[in-house]
This record gives C-alpha cells, sequence and structure tokens, in this order.
C-alpha cells in the first residue's frame, strides 16, 4: 500500500476517536448536571437542619423536688428493697426445690 493510504486511515482513526472522545465528555457533563441538579435538591432539604445547628441550644431550668419531702421516696425505695428481697427469696426457693428433685440419671447418657 502507498504511504498515503495509512495517513488517511490514521487520520479518520484520529478523527473518530476524537469524535468518541467529545461523545463521551458531553455524556459526562450530561450525567454530572444530573447530578448537580439533585445536590441542590438535597441541600435545600438540608437547610432546616442547618439552621437548627447554628443556633444556640437553651437548656429548660431545673424543676428539681429538692425542697420537696423525701418520705415518700424513701418509702418507695423501701419497697423496691423488700420486692427484691422477696424476688430473691422466691428463686432461691425454687432452686432448692429443684435440688430436692435432681435426679442424676437425667444427665448421664
Amino acid at each position: 500500500m502507498a504511504s498515503w493510504v495509512w495517513w488517511i486511515i490514521w487520520a479518520i482513526l484520529g478523527l473518530f476517536s476524537l469524535g468518541y472522545l467529545a461523545y463521551r465528555i458531553y455524556e459526562l457533563l450530561a450525567k454530572s448536571g444530573r447530578a448537580l441538579q439533585e445536590v441542590e435538591k438535597t441541600a435545600k432539604l438540608f437547610e432546616p437542619l442547618v439552621a437548627a445547628l447554628d443556633q444556640k441550644p437553651t437548656p429548660a431550668e431545673f424543676e428539681g423536688n429538692l425542697l420537696d419531702d423525701p418520705a415518700p421516696l424513701v418509702a418507695d425505695y423501701v419497697r423496691g428493697l423488700k420486692r427484691r428481697e422477696a424476688k430473691r427469696a422466691e428463686r432461691q426457693r425454687r432452686l432448692i426445690n429443684k435440688l430436692i428433685d435432681f435426679n442424676e440419671s437425667e444427665f448421664k447418657p
């Protein structure tokens, strides 16, 4: 083949490759434009959150019961202790009954 044919082939290949590159860049720009629109929509959704983060929080005033009578609280505490002790005694009684009814043959093969 003559050398001028190779020049034409390489020129056509170069033009096709530049055209394909331009097509890919066009697609990339179109996709990035759509992605930018979605990011803008998301940024609009985050505006209230950013505004809330910018505000300084104001804690509520302490409404404690430091001057209240402690007797009801102590009574609740004592009832809780008695309830826990009763549960502990019930559990101990159940375990003792299980040991009384324990049969070693249950665990042997």
